[in-house]
Order: structure tokens, then C-alpha cells, then sequence
């Protein structure tokens, strides 16, 4: 296991682990116990998060999220709608599960994925970091730069998933923001500091 660490997240009883070229382990009880011992695969995701009612969130190239809660373990991919490409972020936006890939931006609604339609599909591909902010204001870092989507757009679009988010602030290289973040596997590229 000594290959170097690609993600990390603490689930709050143990510390799950991919280790670059290796495996998928959960540090807990003093030892490492491998990812199968879970009923997850042991290939390591690309990302994990942690949602706000303690579901670990693992994101994987082919499409796929897995959810672990309570010992059960739920797959969604193209079957439940999510055809988001390499998933590269997973975020519990408020209670909203989103995932982001190189395709495009998705949520879990009524145990299904459904697409985040924005005016250009293209703000909404190759999604490497996402927020939800202290005011509701969701951001994305994608193709096209930083995306954000005002709270009441947000909301909005939550009261009615399959309409298109349009009137959203676009941050590209005319605003002086160079270039793509690339997807560097385990870390979100965005971040909310402590003063916001």
C-alpha cells in the first residue's frame, strides 16, 4: 500500500483510502480492511464525499456512483440515468447529491439521476469541483471556467429539474480566470474558505 495515496475521506468511524495503482481500503479498528469486506469494489474511485445524513459517496470512471449507508451499498449508472462520463466530484449540495464528470452535472432525485440542463451544456461538462455556498449559490469549475448559479436559480430549478438553468455567471479567461482546472483524482478543485 505504499503506491501513494489518491483519496481520502473520513466517514467518521473510519478512514477510507485509494491508494494510487492499488486498492480501496477503510482504515478502522486498528488495521486496514480491504473495500470488498463492504460490498464495494476494490478499485479506487476517483472521488468520495461524505453526505450530510452520512452516506460515503464514491465516484468511479465508468459512470458510476456507489453509496454506502448503513452497511448497504447502492449503484447508480447508466440504468438510473447517470451517464456523467468520468465522475470526477460528488457533493451533498444541501441535501441534494450531485455529480459532476467530464459529460456533464447530475442529482439524485427519487433514486434516479436526472441531467442539470445550464443554457450551454458546456458550463456544465467537465466538472471538477462543485459548491453549495452560505448563501445558496451553487458554483461549478468545469470546461468553460467557474460557473455560478444564483440560489433562486437554484432553488428554482430544484421546484422544476427539467427545465434549463439560464442567468448563471460565467468566469473565463475575459474575467482573467486562465484556462481548465484539470481533474486531479481525489481533490474537489473548489473550496469554501472559512470567511466565504
Amino acid at each position: 500500500m505504499n503506491t501513494g495515496v489518491r483519496t481520502m475521506l473520513d466517514d467518521s468511524t473510519g478512514l477510507w483510502t485509494g491508494f494510487a495503482y492499488s486498492r480501496l481500503y477503510r482504515w478502522t479498528g486498528g488495521r486496514w480492511h480491504p473495500a470488498h469486506e463492504y460490498g464495494l469494489p476494490d478499485t479506487p474511485p476517483v472521488c468520495m464525499a461524505r453526505g450530510t445524513d452520512g452516506t460515503a459517496w464514491f465516484g468511479y470512471r465508468d459512470s458510476a456512483v456507489l453509496a454506502l449507508r448503513d452497511g448497504k451499498v447502492s449503484r447508480y449508472g447508466l440504468a438510473q440515468g447517470l451517464d456523467a462520463g468520468v465522475v470526477g466530484n460528488v457533493v451533498d449540495a444541501g441535501g441534494v447529491v450531485l455529480a459532476g464528470g467530464d459529460k456533464g452535472l447530475f442529482m439524485l432525485a427519487g433514486g434516479r439521476f436526472r441531467p442539470v440542463r445550464l443554457a450551454d451544456p458546456q458550463a456544465a461538462a467537465g466538472i471538477t469541483g462543485m459548491l453549495l455556498d452560505a448563501s445558496g449559490d451553487l458554483w461549478l469549475n468545469g470546461n468553460l471556467g467557474l460557473v455560478r448559479i444564483p440560489a433562486a436559480r437554484w432553488r428554482a430549478f430544484l421546484a422544476a429539474p427539467d427545465g434549463t438553468i439560464g442567468g448563471y455567471d460565467l468566469f473565463d479567461a475575459l474575467d482573467g480566470y486562465p484556462g481548465v482546472v484539470q481533474l486531479r483524482p481525489g481533490q474537489s478543485s473548489l473550496l469554501a474558505t472559512p470567511d466565504g
